[in-house]
This record gives structure tokens, C-alpha cells and sequence, in this order.
């Protein structure tokens, strides 16, 4: 009888024992993945690090607050939580703020995608990599904190947050900054404007406004272009802006103001300047376009969508025929009457051997046309 108890114990004992290995991972095993949902925050565990996961089988969105653990605990195996994953909260609408550990050191792409009820967004000294269109269309975020240790942030990372309104970059990140509290993050090294919102003061020493800046910034009304700006790409997408000014430094415009849906006066002082298709595809409110370019810049079907013949193009007095008869600039309603504050005279750059210098103070040469200075007053040079 008691033999029998015995084996019977050591069957027990036995079966026991492997449950126990068959449940415990091994430590530092960093061939075995765990998905597990723990403290109400789905993660996927490996090795000693733990990941925030995509709900991508039992979706279900987060609400409320949601404060994250730096470390969490599977099968007695202590994980450290490292990164929020790709789309790990996209989509949960009734998020309404989130605690994030120092631990964490990358948000991968679209991992707050949609996510409407974020007010603000402080990212915890760590983090140093923001995915692709990790915040877009938050449209409720209105403030942003970056850290020095962020050191990239991904294309479109907080495009369409219409109500962002505070944008700030911890002085001492060797990449990017918020130079004057301009509210906006530059690359420290390019000089590109990479974010901004409806408050932001762009500085004059930014010379290119980059792809998504200001687009789907609703509240955006007209904001001031310095004349450090050469470039502008398809910055103001789909914004609210009514008017823009841009001065003659700016040679470039892709996509800057495509389906601006409210955009109704522009104005263009530069005299070089290379005008994309699609720059201005959608503006269906447009109603006066300023040009101070003696010659008709190249433009495409694309460029304008609209009835060419409700925008009034306002030129140079004299440069009217030269409009008429240029391929599409023909079809708007040409008046000859742009006059810039101040401009005293018309006159040729070989009528006089006096210096002349561009709008930004650097002498130009006999091939030079357009808005200049010469003696203290501005000229135009035909």
C-alpha cells in the first residue's frame, strides 16, 4: 500500500514539476514571444522587454486615463516596457490622457492615430523616436512638449491636429528646436520648419517650410512668411488660412496651398519664381492673385482648378499683354495694377551704374528682374 502511495506521489510531484517549466519561461529567453493582455493594456512580451500591442484580433479601444507601467510582471518574469508600439492605441476616442514611463524609448507609427480626446502630450524624457502619423488627426491635442532626447520624428507624425495650439522642444536637443518660443519644431541643422500651429511666429533664419507644417490647421487664418523663406512645400495643405503674403526670397511653392478651402488673396513679390502643379489645386475660393513678376512664371493645368476667370490677377502696370498671351495665365482676369508700398519708379538696370541690391540686401546683376533697392528706395527692374 504504501509503495502504491508513493508512486502515486511521485506521479504528482512529477506532473507538477512539469506544468511549472511548461508555464515559466526561461529568463533571458529571447526566442519566446508572449501577447498578453495585463492591467487592462494589451503588450507583447520578449526576452526581458515588453512592447504596448496593436489589438489586432479582440480590438477593443482605450478610454479615460491610462497610465503606463515602467515594468510588468508575466509568469514571475519581470518585463521592462520599452516601446509603444504601431497603432497600439489608434483609434481609442475616449483617451483622455496617458502616463507614459521614462523607459520608453520609441511610439511607433500611427500609435495615437485618431485618438480625438487627447488635450496635451508631454513625452517623457527617453523617448527618442516618433513614428509616421503617430498623432495624426488627434484633432483635440492643443499642446506638445518634446524632449532633448527625441531625435526623429516620422513624416506627418502630428498632421491634421487642428487645434494645436502650443508647441514647445526642451532647449539642448541636438536636432531639432523652437528657437524665440516660436511655437513650431525646426531642424536645428536644415532650418526647416517641420510642425507648426495656428500661434506660430516663424522665425528669419527658417528657409523651408516642409510637407504637412500647417496642414488641416483649421484655426489658421494668415500667418507671416519671413524673408529667409526660400521654399515651401506642401506645408498648408487643406488649412484654413483666408490670406497669405509671400515674400520675393520665396523661389519655390510645390504643394503649399492645395484645397485650401477658404484661401481667398495671395500675394507673390518675388520675381523668379517656380510655381508647381497642384499649388494652388482646390482653392475654389480664390479671388486675387498678386504678381510681381515681370514675366509669366510656367505654370500647369494642375495648378489652378477652378474658374480661372473669377480670380483677378493683379500684375505689373505694362506687364498685362505679356500675361494675356501666356498659356493658362491667359484665362484669369488680368488688371495692371499691382503697385508696391514705396515703389518710386520704373526704370533698367543699364540706365545707371549706381549699386543695386535684392529685397534681402545682396547687390544683383544685369540679369536681375523684378522688386529691388537703390538709393535707400525700391525699384522695379523690367
Amino acid at each position: 500500500m504504501k509503495t502504491k502511495q508513493s508512486f502515486l506521489l511521485s506521479i504528482l510531484v512529477l506532473a507538477s514539476a512539469l506544468s511549472t517549466q511548461a508555464q515559466t519561461p526561461p529568463s533571458g529567453d529571447v526566442t519566446r514571444t508572449y501577447y498578453r493582455e495585463i492591467g487592462g493594456i494589451f503588450y507583447k512580451l520578449r526576452g526581458d522587454k515588453a512592447t504596448v500591442f496593436e489589438r489586432y484580433l479582440d480590438y477593443k479601444p482605450y478610454f479615460d486615463n491610462v497610465v503606463i507601467p515602467s515594468t510588468v510582471t508575466y509568469q514571475g518574469v519581470e518585463y521592462t516596457v520599452t516601446t509603444i508600439g504601431a497603432n497600439a492605441f489608434s483609434g481609442s476616442y475616449g483617451l483622455i490622457s496617458i502616463t507614459i514611463p521614462n523607459t520608453v524609448t520609441s511610439i511607433g507609427t500611427g500609435a495615437f492615430y485618431g485618438c480625438i480626446g487627447l488635450r496635451s502630450f508631454r513625452f517623457p524624457e527617453g523617448v527618442t523616436s516618433i513614428g509616421e502619423t503617430a498623432f495624426t488627426n488627434c484633432t483635440g491635442l492643443a499642446s506638445i512638449y518634446i524632449p532633448k532626447t527625441v531625435t526623429y520624428i516620422g513624416e506627418t507624425a502630428f498632421n491634421s491636429c487642428s487645434c494645436l495650439t502650443s508647441i514647445e522642444v526642451e532647449e539642448g536637443n541636438p536636432v531639432f528646436d523652437s528657437r524665440d518660443g516660436c511655437n513650431a519644431i525646426i531642424e536645428t541643422a536644415t532650418n526647416a520648419l517641420k510642425v507648426g500651429c495656428e500661434n506660430t511666429i516663424i522665425p528669419n533664419s527658417v528657409t523651408t517650410i516642409l510637407d504637412g507644417a500647417f496642414s488641416y490647421r483649421h484655426y489658421l487664418k494668415t500667418i507671416e512668411i519671413p524673408s529667409s523663406v526660400t521654399t515651401i512645400e506642401a506645408a498648408f495643405y487643406n488649412s484654413g488660412l483666408t490670406t497669405i503674403s509671400l515674400p520675393s526670397s520665396v523661389r519655390i511653392i510645390n504643394r503649399a496651398f492645395q484645397n485650401c478651402y477658404n484661401l481667398e488673396s495671395v500675394a507673390i513679390l518675388g520675381a523668379d519664381i517656380t510655381i508647381a502643379g497642384y499649388a494652388f489645386y482646390g482653392c475654389e475660393k480664390l479671388k486675387s492673385l498678386t504678381l510681381f513678376a515681370p514675366e509669366p512664371p510656367k505654370i500647369t493645368q494642375e495648378t489652378f482648378i477652378f474658374n480661372l476667370a473669377q480670380i483677378t490677377l493683379h500684375v505689373l502696370p505694362g506687364c498685362e499683354e505679356a500675361y494675356s498671351q501666356a498659356e493658362y495665365w491667359k484665362d484669369f482676369h488680368i488688371v495692371g495694377d499691382a503697385d508696391p508700398t514705396n515703389i518710386t519708379s520704373t526704370t533698367l538696370l543699364s540706365d545707371t551704374d549706381e549699386t543695386t541690391y535684392d529685397l534681402l540686401g545682396r547687390p544683383v546683376d544685369s540679369h536681375y528682374k523684378g522688386i529691388a533697392i537703390r538709393d535707400g528706395k525700391k525699384i522695379i527692374i523690367k
